[in-house]
């Protein structure tokens, strides 16, 4: 946890105190359970649905999700249930997706050109993060699918290895993520070049710390591990 957790849990009461560990959350980076927790209540509602409408509702959603980036509160996260739905629609009408390269080529320029927009004029970010998150997701879901068919079984399998940590590497980020960085500030200092370096280093030291945790927990203490990563 990234916070000061014994003053916001224990220093405000029992409601406040379970609030704040369990429905904000204090993890903020599982803030997506909390989410799909509510999606699985409803996903019979969901079902029936999708039944009935077909393509309609995840579009329907996606509008819906587009429209709210402007007029909607920030709690209110639109984007995830459109997510969830499309995954149920692929699903259930066993929908096999298969991301052309050209497309994938044509999002990743595109991904990396509204990054650039975003970071010279931070302004217009409602107004193309939904282009943003597409392209983001098909970039990296058809970036997925060329490495791994270019490449030899032993990379793939080396991935879907890497894969398996994925979960854990997510949890285990905050706070070390943060760590790192404050480390790296010390060591190398507080200036244009550190900052770029830090910025590119700092992700890919704490992804390697992620990994040799996790498989030293799994190898030395299994049952620990599958409490923490909830047998995934």
């Amino acid at each position: 946890m990234n916070s000061d957790v014994v003053s916001s849990v224990f220093g405000n009461g029992v409601g406040k105190g379970l609030y704040y560990l369990l429905i904000k959350p204090a993890a903020f980076q599982l803030w997506f359970l909390r989410d799909l927790i509510l999606y699985v209540l409803f996903s019979p509602l969901i079902y029936i649905l999708l039944k009935k409408m077909r393509w309609a509702f995840p579009v329907l959603l996606f509008v819906i999700a587009t429209v709210g980036l402007i007029y909607l509160p920030s709690e209110v996260k639109v984007w995830g249930l459109f997510f969830f739905v499309l995954g149920g629609y692929f699903a259930l009408f066993r929908q096999n997706v298969e991301i052309p390269q050209w497309l994938t080529i044509t999002a990743t320029i595109l991904y990396v050109g509204n990054a650039v927009m975003v970071a010279i004029l931070p302004d217009l970010i409602k107004g193309i993060s939904v282009l943003f998150m597409l392209c983001g997701v098909i970039a990296i879901w058809g970036g997925y699918d060329m490495i791994v068919k270019n490449e030899n079984a032993k990379v793939t399998s080396f991935l879907a290895k890497l894969g398996t940590y994925s979960f854990f590497v997510y949890c285990f980020h905050e706070p070390v993520l943060n760590i790192i960085k404050k480390v790296g500030l010390k060591v190398a200092g507080c200036n244009d070049a550190s900052l770029i370096v830090l910025y590119l280093a700092c992700p890919i030291v704490m992804y390697c710390v992620a990994v040799l945790v996790a498989v030293l927990l799994k190898r030395y203490v299994p049952k620990v591990y599958a409490v923490l990563t909830g047998g995934r």
